[in-house]
Order: structure tokens, then C-alpha cells, then sequence
């Protein structure tokens, strides 16, 4: 099946690293006391402990670099590992809870010092109660993240899918220059992950791999009257509204500050603005802390794609996203609110630059087949991973907990059943495609 669009796709990394850099998704729900993610389930209940974003483990704790999270296949990796990845998405994740807890005041102290003070203490417990659950989540789907990149890797491997030294560089270059990926910001991540550049490399070139097995899947298996056919019973589900890339400044306000802070804050603003007219990277200029202090109500988004129909953003930020054309970078917007007492307050400051457009697609069958194939993977990566599932060649064990040691196959157990698995039948009869067939609400239940 011979479809346009193939580029990297970073949302099969399934990469704590790459979700961090690129995609900052939102938190999945997750069940607080499910702690195994399947296959071999030790005897008995060991419940999610919430992880500590800085961890300082006292003399007798366990050595976290010796518990084991989970195995899959030849691999490993431990809590310590774990704990590095959910580090670096850390500030993803506080940003998030903050998005939706309120009652911060910001204020000046004697020596014209920005800060800020909680509401009240119940606030405050509040704040890290929803840090410590979401945290519990986000270490859960990392693990989830390890066991399908890993999964996947390892039977692309078995189909005999291979990746050029050339073209791996190739895509990946494409890849992290359409991300806004540069070398310092890498450095910096890869260090709070405690990742090498050869794990970053690793996870680049496995996600390569998956791609070419997910899309070996659906040459088997699904025709092009397949893909048309879907196009034709749902067409509305192919169509892409037009999209802007959005770099989004956005400093968040109460009503209470002073006048002398709601000075400083839009000065800040106004320097935004006048760095990304001189073409500063976005990604850089909001790394930096005086521009992403979320005690502050300061947060630099990195840039995303956002539909010009919904864009869900307050409406004179709205507004001005329509109007601007790539390259152009608005003034600084005030929204304003109204009061209960019929007063207008700025609510909050925003700076916009456009860094891309995408027109509307999907109209047609033709134009829609970028987005027909994208689906078309997500389809294959679901079936495939419940066919290994069932297969039986591939060993899986998870438990955030830690395996017990009783447990641990050797790696020599490990490798010795690595070398006698085979691959698994990608080109399956109607009645087996029926067996693994896309469901939905599977899909949203299913723990990878």
C-alpha cells in the first residue's frame, strides 16, 4: 500500500524523553491501585506508591538501581531509571496540576522581589496532593511506554526490519528539526533523565523500526478499497481543520496584584514579544525561568498546533491567532474579565507568534490520506501489540513495585529464550484479522 506522508512520527517514540521535548501530552486516566501492568502477576496485591519527583532515600532504603520495574524480553529497567525519566517530565506534570488549581497571589516584598503566597494552607495540600497522584500516573505510563516501545523493537527486529546508518541520521535530523529540538535543550533534558546520547539514539531508531513493522502490518493486511471504504463511511473523522503552530506566551493574573507587579508582569511580556520579533527560538526563550514561573502565573508554551475553528483559547487571543500569518508576532493581548460588580480586570497577558500554517485537508479521499494513514498505524500498532500479547513469544514482566527477586529470570534464561522465539504471522487470514480486530473501547481500557 503505497500512501504519501512518511515521515517520523515522535508519537510512536514512547520515549519519557521525546514526550517531554515534544509532545507535553496530557495526563491518561489511570487506576490508583492497579500496579501490574500484566503478564506474570506475582501472587498477592502490592499497591502504587506515589513516586518522589526528588528523591532522597534514607541510609537503609533499597538501592532503587537494583529493583527491578520490569523485564521485557533481554531488557530491564529499574526504579532508578524510572525515577530519572519521571523527572525530566516533572515540570510537565506540576504545570498541569497548576493549570487547574488556583489561589496563588502574587505580590513584591521589600527588595522588589516577585512572590507568591498560597490562598491558604488547605490550598497548599491540595496543590500536592493532585502533584503526588498525577506523578503516580505519569511513572505508570512511562512504565507502559518502556514495555511497547520495547515490545515492538524487539519484534521488528525478529521480522528482519533493518535501518541504514544513512537514513537513520537522515530522519533523524528531519525529525528533530520539525520539533524544534536543538542541542543545548537536549543536553539539558537528556542530563535530568539521566540518559545518554546513545539511549536517545536508541529510542530514535527503534521508533524508525516500528513504523516500518506497523506499516509492514497494514500492507498485509488492509487494501486501499479498505482505506477508502473508511473514508467513505466517516469522511468528518479524516478532515483536518487549517492549523497554526503557536508559540504562546501567556502570563496568568488574579485581580490582586499590585500595580507595580502588574508593571513588571507586562514588561516581561513586552520583552517576549520583542525577542521573538528578532526571531529568538521559542522553545530556548521559554526554557528560561523569568518566562516560565508558574508560581508567578508566567508560563512560555512550546509551540503546538492548534485548530483555527476551536482553538480553545481565551477569545482575544483567539482573535489575534486568526488574523496573524506565519512569521508575524502579535502585540501584547489583554484579556480582560468582568467582575461581579460589572468592573473590567485584566485576567491575563499573552504574546503570539505563528510559526507555521497548515490549510484544511480531508475534503477529498486524496487529500485526506495523510490522516487516513496515521490512523491507519495507531489501527496496526493496537493489533499488533494484542497479537504479542497472545503470541507467547515475547516475556513480559511489570510490577511498579519492584519484581520480587524470586522472580528475576537470569539474563542468561533470558537471552537463551530470546534466541529460540520466532516472529509472529503479520499477514493473517480474515478469520484471525477478526480475532485482533481495532476496538475502541478496547483500545481506551487496554493497558498498551
Amino acid at each position: 500500500m503505497n500512501l504519501p506522508g512518511k515521515k517520523t512520527n515522535f508519537k510512536f517514540l514512547a520515549a519519557a524523553l521525546l514526550a517531554t521535548l515534544i509532545l507535553a501530552p496530557g495526563l491518561k486516566a489511570a487506576q490508583e491501585t492497579d500496579l501490574l501492568i500484566r503478564e506474570d502477576k506475582p501472587a498477592g496485591t502490592v499497591r502504587r506508591r506515589a513516586p518522589n519527583a526528588t528523591p532522597k532515600p534514607k541510609a537503609d532504603a533499597v538501592d532503587p538501581t537494583t529493583i527491578v520495574a520490569g523485564i521485557v524480553n533481554r531488557h530491564s529497567i529499574t526504579k532508578a531509571a524510572l525515577s530519572g525519566r519521571l523527572q525530566a517530565r516533572y515540570e510537565a506534570v506540576k504545570k498541569d496540576v497548576l493549570r487547574t488549581q488556583g489561589g496563588v497571589v502574587s505580590t513584591l516584598d521589600p527588595t522588589g522581589k516577585v512572590v507568591q503566597a498560597a490562598a491558604d494552607a488547605e490550598m497548599l495540600e491540595e496543590q500536592e496532593r493532585a502533584l503526588i497522584n498525577a506523578l503516580a500516573r505519569e511513572e505508570g505510563e512511562l512504565l507502559v511506554e518502556w514495555v511497547e516501545q520495547n515490545l515492538l523493537a524487539d519484534e521488528a527486529i525478529r521480522q528482519g526490519i533493518i535501518i541504514s546508518e544513512a537514513e537513520f541520521r537522515t530522519r533523524l535530523r528531519e525529525a528533530e528539526a520539525a520539533n524544534d529540538v536543538n542541542a543545548e535543550l537536549l543536553g539539558a533534558v537528556l542530563k535530568q533523565a539521566d540518559m545518554t546520547r546513545a539511549d536517545y539514539e536508541r529510542q530514535v531508531y527503534d521508533a524508525i523500526r516500528i513504523e516500518k513493522l506497523l506499516d509492514r502490518y497494514a500492507s498485509l493486511n488492509y487494501k486501499d478499497a479498505d482505506l477508502k471504504a473508511a473514508y467513505e463511511a466517516n469522511p468528518h473523522f479524516y478532515r483536518e481543520p487549517p492549523r497554526k503552530r503557536l508559540a504562546h506566551f501567556s502570563v496568568a493574573l488574579d485581580g490582586l496584584e499590585e500595580r507595580a507587579v502588574l508593571a513588571l508582569m507586562r514588561r516581561k511580556a513586552n520583552e517576549v514579544r520583542d525577542a521573538l520579533r528578532k526571531d529568538a527560538n521559542p522553545a530556548e526563550l521559554f526554557a528560561r525561568d523569568e518566562f516560565n514561573q508558574m508560581g508567578m502565573g508566567i508560563l512560555g508554551s512550546a509551540p503546538g498546533w492548534f485548530d483555527m475553528t476551536n482553538t480553545k483559547l481565551p477569545p482575544a487571543v483567539d482573535a489575534a491567532a486568526k488574523k496573524l500569518k506565519t512569521g508575524e508576532v502579535s502585540d501584547v493581548i489583554t484579556q480582560q474579565r468582568l467582575t461581579s460588580d460589572g468592573k473590567s480586570l485584566p485576567d491575563s497577558f499573552h504574546v503570539l507568534k505563528v510559526l507555521e500554517e497548515s490549510p484544511a485537508t480531508g475534503n477529498t479521499y486524496e487529500s485526506a490520506l495523510p490522516r487516513l494513514r496515521k490512523a491507519l498505524l495507531m489501527r496496526s500498532r493496537f493489533e499488533v501489540l494484542k497479537l504479542l500479547r497472545t503470541s507467547g513469544t515475547h516475556r513480559l514482566m511489570t510490577n511498579l513495585g519492584g519484581i520480587p527477586a524470586r522472580r528475576l529470570p537470569t539474563q542468561e534464561q533470558l537471552l537463551i529464550l530470546d534466541a529460540q522465539a520466532a516472529p509472529i504471522n503479520l499477514a493473517l487470514s480474515p478469520e484471525e484479522r477478526a480475532l485482533v480486530a481495532f476496538d475502541p473501547a478496547e483500545a481506551a481500557a487496554a493497558p498498551y
